[in-house]
């Protein structure tokens, strides 16, 4: 393996080296380079010698398949290798390969005890690309002043009025709840600004969990929305759907299949929505990414005795430090109790969310879908707590039968 090759041949090369690098044995997939690496470590810049290094390695093992000439070549090809970037690069692959190993494990046995060793494995990966933060400010206000004469890089844009409100659009850190009665539209909502959010980023990356409706639903409404076909069609596409109609399905499930789309219908746990959002994010790295989590209620916390609100807790919190750690904006969508059914205007407030306290606490941003009492069509987007910018109302009309929200232009 060159990587672990060229490691020790520059430290054979320059052993003073060594003492400045961060390596470890486990770091080598090969055995000899493995004992190798235990004798340099073992014997620091101490051994400058290949004929001594080598004695050092069969003491350790007599059997080693180390031999004096490749210690004598390596010590000739270490020149003007660089020493630190190879062994950066040695201990990503290394976590790697543990997060790997990990996945699989859990993939076969999804105990508690591997879900929590393939988490681990994760966040050490993460942790490696994270830069160091000796906490000075040097940093920080260069890029304050950079920003005052550079316009700042927008966020994942969706509807024009909804990215004004947020600001130049969703960005990372960013917990959006989205709440409704049933039957108004929540999910048919949050369709649409996936779709919005695709159609102006093409490589944007999507998880979309589904725990009401199952992967080829989801998917029909999708379609229903790009084709602009009605979804009653759907139901028995083969008799009802007309040729040309049956073109256009055929071509947007072909576009699906092509973007960053993907619909989970099994992952009803909070701690399977974790691990897939961080193994998601992990694989689309340098790509924007948002997942939309439907719905709250049907969340399973990890210990389902505790009170509801416990449980919910646990979620909302589990989400938001998601969006954080990951720098991504998530949507959950929420139910709504019934008391917004008994009030005349039939607009939402923020006690009317169900477990309010920690899903208003933990939200960025919460808006809320209800229809217009004057105007039979048109559903209303009132956003009732942005952190990072404006509230207000935003006025849709929602072609149910074909699952299109149209902004209304003012």
């Amino acid at each position: 393996m060159k990587i672990e090759y060229d490691t020790l041949a520059a430290l054979i090369y320059q052993p003073e080296d060594i003492a400045k690098t961060e390596l470890k044995p486990e770091w080598f997939f090969e055995q000899r380079n493995k004992e190798i690496a235990e004798a340099l470590l073992h014997e620091n810049k101490n051994m400058i010698e290949p004929n001594v290094l080598y004695e050092s390695i069969r003491n350790h093992n007599p059997s080693t398949l180390v031999d004096p000439k490749t210690l004598e070549d390596m010590k000739i090809d270490g020149y003007g290798i660089e020493v630190e970037e190879n062994a950066i690069a040695l201990k990503k692959r290394y976590y790697k390969e543990r997060f790997d190993n990990a996945s699989r494990k859990y993939a076969s046995y999804p105990s508690g005890e591997n879900f929590e060793l393939m988490k681990d494995a994760l966040r050490e990966l993460e942790e490696l690309e994270k830069p160091d933060d000796d906490g000075k400010l040097n940093g920080t206000i260069d890029r304050l002043l950079e920003e005052l004469e550079t316009e700042i890089e927008p966020g994942i844009l969706s509807y024009p009025k909804i990215d004004d409100i947020f600001g130049g659009g969703m960005f990372g850190g960013m917990l959006i709840t989205i709440g409704a009665r049933p039957g108004v539209g929540k999910t048919a909502y949050a369709i649409n600004v996936a779709m919005e959010a695709m159609n102006r980023q093409p490589d944007l990356a999507v998880d979309f969990f589904t725990l009401e409706m199952s992967k080829i639903q989801m998917i029909k409404r999708f379609i229903s929305r790009m084709c602009e076909i009605n979804s009653m069609k759907f139901r028995n596409p083969k008799l009802t759907l007309k040729d040309d109609e049956k073109a256009k399905v055929t071509a947007s499930g072909f576009q699906l299949l092509g973007s960053e789309l993907r619909v989970h219908d099994s992952m009803f746990h909070i701690r399977e929505i974790e691990r897939q959002i961080r193994r998601r994010h992990y694989e689309v790295k340098g790509k924007p990414y948002i997942a939309f989590v439907d719905y709250l209620g049907l969340v399973e916390a990890s210990d389902t005795r505790q009170p509801r609100h416990i449980q919910v807790g646990e979620i909302t919190r589990t989400l938001k430090i998601l969006t954080n750690e990951l720098n991504i904006p998530i949507v959950l969508l929420s139910q709504l109790n019934r008391a917004v059914e008994n009030r005349q205007d039939k607009k939402p407030n923020l006690s009317d969310l169900r477990e309010s306290g920690s899903v208003e606490q933990d939200s960025n941003v919460v808006m809320f879908l209800h229809e217009d009492g004057e105007d039979e069509g048109k559903t209303i987007v009132s956003v009732a707590k942005n952190r990072e910018g404006f509230t207000g109302d935003i006025e849709y009309r929602f072609l149910k039968s074909k699952m299109y929200f149209e902004e209304v232009a003012y």
